[in-house]
């Protein structure tokens, strides 16, 4: 059976990486923000401040708006690797005892206790015809 979940070792790891990037990140921001404010010492004027405005209003903004991006990221993946070891340990392994549904998946207890009180499988898939539908190709052919 292949792999299905989450190494929460690795993902732990890499929760850590976005963390220590978010933190660099935000030391290098407030260094160009340092940088950029000193130069009213030396330069005046509606160039001037042009340049700490769109400094301001633009990669500035967006710096740390990433460093914030970074950090929500790290957040909702410690979430994850809690979700995915709650719902580890109470998995069936896929030995002689697990339950499966009629596609032979193997389901979590109270997806089982779903399929159980209802008759049908506690996963969702699209009704038949409102799947994925192909795009009609003449939007990419050529034309002579």
């Amino acid at each position: 059976m292949e792999f299905v979940g989450m190494d929460t070792g690795q993902g732990r790891e890499h929760a850590e990486r976005l963390r220590t990037a978010a933190q660099r990140l935000g030391s290098e921001h407030a260094v160009l923000s340092s940088t950029v404010q000193a130069s009213e010492a030396f330069w005046r004027g509606p160039d001037a401040e042009a340049f700490r405005s769109t400094w301001a209003d633009g990669a500035g903004r967006l710096l740390h708006q990433l460093v914030g991006e970074l950090e929500e990221s790290a957040s909702v993946l410690d979430g994850d690797v809690e979700e995915q070891e709650s719902a580890s340990a109470g998995e069936p392994t896929g030995g002689p005892d697990a339950q499966g549904d009629a596609a032979g998946a193997l389901l979590l207890p109270r997806e089982l206790a779903m399929v159980v009180a209802t008759g049908r499988s506690a996963r969702r898939s699209p009704a038949p015809g409102r799947g994925c539908r192909r795009r009609s190709s003449s939007r990419f052919s050529r034309r002579s």
